[in-house]
């Protein structure tokens, strides 16, 4: 039983790190995925790719250290009467060190082994595990065999929702489409605190773009937007599916927008700087975002989409380029931003840094707080920038643009700590769920289009949350489906403002931030 522990543990120990040398990331779910689905012949051809000996030159030198070492002390003659010898002598103080290592191990990785336990006994979600008081945001795997275990679980809870999505993925029948939108862009942000943008009332010059957009009247900023989680999967889970937060079912049950809009004739390009197919290039889990990398699921949403991310946003910009030659009269365009993720430094270029210390009047928060605020507030200006560029590629066309982020991020306003959390306060709350929203409209869509136009402007103090956001798309495609619902859809005369804003599918935004 020990030399079949050996040699399982082992295996693990190779395969994990040979992944993260070759590929860039450990043992994780996608990874088992595909070698499941492989055969003989992809799995042997891969394996002939991958392994090579300039490999023994890297971290895996260790563990065959480590096991040349293992295999030398257990098969060396003389070393039963040495171990022997040191027992008879020293037994008394190689067990009070034995079991104060013991001690010291298990208690010092107690939280890891308590958050292994949830995440792949318990099968409870990360979020959830993040939320209880005993569990650290940064406990995570540890061990290769904990990576592969979880893998296994990861795997094994994904067959009814990849079943379920799979199912209705090609689901949801159009009617008819009228192409009233022949360009509709959807920007998607990430982490945009909307009290750190100039556009919505920050005291530092942070969106320089976007306020000369606005005083032209070609955006209009809506004034109370939520997204539905402040977790970026969950976000964007909703807001590609035809599902309501607060409606019976699950996102997955629901057809996405992609999907139908491809139904309507129109082509759909996705460019993201966070997801992408390839695993070499992310640390994907495959569980949060399969809705979007999962192979047969993209390409029933996705005409066209990148295959690699970029140091910063404005490599989107390369993406667009390239794919525009293949756009057809009628596109839908998803950008999706690395935006202003953390660390906030690693957003922009260092050309871009404006904003430092000095800036700041916060006697509450110290230099390296101060860094960290002026980091962001340099990276939101960079956003504003790769902004305004996307927006300059559509001026001349019938195109209308919807910017977004997928949520908030918590950023010293009004406390002295940054980084998201669960807690249920309402100034948390408001920095992680409030977001920025503004419609564009070019020149000749205005001319074409005035009563749209007309019903942005009405709409611009409306509450609403993002999860809705594809019946808004719907619409502005001239979509005819049973699946659209006027009454989510914010353009609508018919837009119901009184909808419940449920966020994390758990409380109500608006008690919150109203009885604090």
């Amino acid at each position: 039983m020990k030399g079949i522990l050996a040699v399982f543990l082992y295996l693990v120990a190779i395969v994990d790190i040979a992944l993260y040398v070759r590929l860039g990331a450990p043992i994780v779910p996608i990874f088992l995925q595909m070698a499941l689905q492989s055969n003989l012949q992809e799995s042997s051809e891969a394996l002939r790719a991958y392994l090579n000996w300039g490999m023994l030159w890297s971290p895996l030198l260790l563990v065959f250290l480590i096991l040349l070492l293992h295999l030398f002390f257990s098969f060396w003659r003389k070393a039963d009467s040495f171990f022997t010898k040191i027992k008879s002598e020293y037994l008394w103080l190689f067990g009070m060190g034995a079991a104060g290592l013991l001690v010291f191990s298990f208690c010092s990785s107690f939280v890891n082994k308590e958050y292994v336990y949830y995440r792949v006994i318990r099968q409870m979600k990360e979020i959830e595990v993040q939320a209880m008081d005993d569990i650290t945001p940064n406990t995570r795997y540890y061990i290769p065999v904990y990576r592969l275990f979880y893998s296994i679980a990861e795997n094994n809870s994904l067959k009814s929702v990849i079943e379920e999505l799979r199912n209705n993925v090609d689901r949801g029948e159009v009617d008819s489409c009228s192409y009233t939108s022949p360009e509709i862009v959807l920007i998607i942000g990430e982490s945009y605190n909307r009290y750190h943008s100039h556009l919505y009332g920050y005291p530092l010059p942070t969106t320089p773009v976007q306020d000369s957009l606005y005083e032209e009247g070609k955006i209009i900023p809506f004034t109370d937007v939520i997204s539905s989680w402040n977790a970026t999967c969950e976000s964007f889970q909703n807001m590609l599916s035809l599902h309501s937060v607060g409606e019976d079912g699950y996102w997955y049950e629901e057809p996405f927008i992609t999907t139908m809009m491809r139904k309507s004739g129109y082509k759909v390009f996705f460019i993201s700087n966070q997801f992408v197919t390839d695993p070499s290039t992310t640390f994907s889990s495959f569980v949060e975002d399969i809705f979007v990398n999962d192979r047969q699921l993209s390409e029933a949403q996705f005409d066209v989409r990148n295959e690699t991310i970029h140091d910063y946003d404005e490599g989107l910009l390369e993406e667009y380029n390239q794919m525009k030659a293949q756009a057809s009269e009628h596109n839908l365009w998803i950008f999706h931003f690395m935006g202003l993720h953390a660390d906030f430094f690693e957003r922009y270029p260092a050309s871009w840094k404006k904003f430092s210390v000095k800036d700041y009047q916060r006697p509450d928060l110290t230099d390296d707080d101060l860094e960290v605020l002026s980091d962001y507030d340099n990276a939101i200006l960079y956003n504003d920038y790769v902004l305004g560029r996307i927006v300059s590629q559509f001026e001349g066309r019938e195109a209308i643009i919807i910017s977004l982020a997928d949520h908030g991020e918590r950023v010293f306003e009004n406390c002295t700590v940054f980084g998201r959390n669960l807690t249920w306060g309402a100034n948390d709350i408001k920095q992680q769920f409030s977001i920025p929203f503004w419609i564009y409209a070019s020149d000749l869509y205005r001319e074409r289009h005035p009563e749209i136009w007309e019903a942005v402007k009405q709409s611009a103090n409306k509450r609403y949350m993002t999860d809705i956001i594809s019946h808004t798309i719907l619409s502005l495609g001239g979509v005819s489906t049973s699946y659209y619902r006027p009454c989510y859809d914010i353009l609508s005369p018919q837009y119901d403002e009184q909808r419940k804003r449920i966020i994390r599918e758990e409380r109500d935004f608006d008690k919150i931030v109203t009885s604090n």
